[in-house]
């Protein structure tokens, strides 16, 4: 580390790594599991190959009544990172 926040410069550095990002079945038992903060959103779609994210469900899970926050963070989700 070359000073300053060493979480911070530990997280650029992670987000600068990632390729890809699968959600697979995330947020199923709670909400939260889904990157929903437009500053890191907007971070990762200016790097020169932004990562490519895939949301994977089913469409039971993705109209389950007693879980909407899944469908409903599913279309913020895809909305934020596109």
């Amino acid at each position: 580390p070359t000073g300053g926040n060493d979480t911070e410069s530990a997280g650029a550095r992670l987000l600068g790594a990632l390729a890809e990002v699968h959600y697979l079945d995330a947020g199923l038992q709670c909400r939260g599991a889904h990157l929903t903060d437009p500053a890191v959103a907007a971070a990762l779609g200016k790097r020169s190959a932004p990562p490519r994210v895939a949301l994977h469900g089913t469409p039971r899970q993705w109209r389950d009544q007693s879980r909407p926050w899944l469908a409903g963070g599913k279309g913020r989700r895809a909305a934020l990172l596109r």
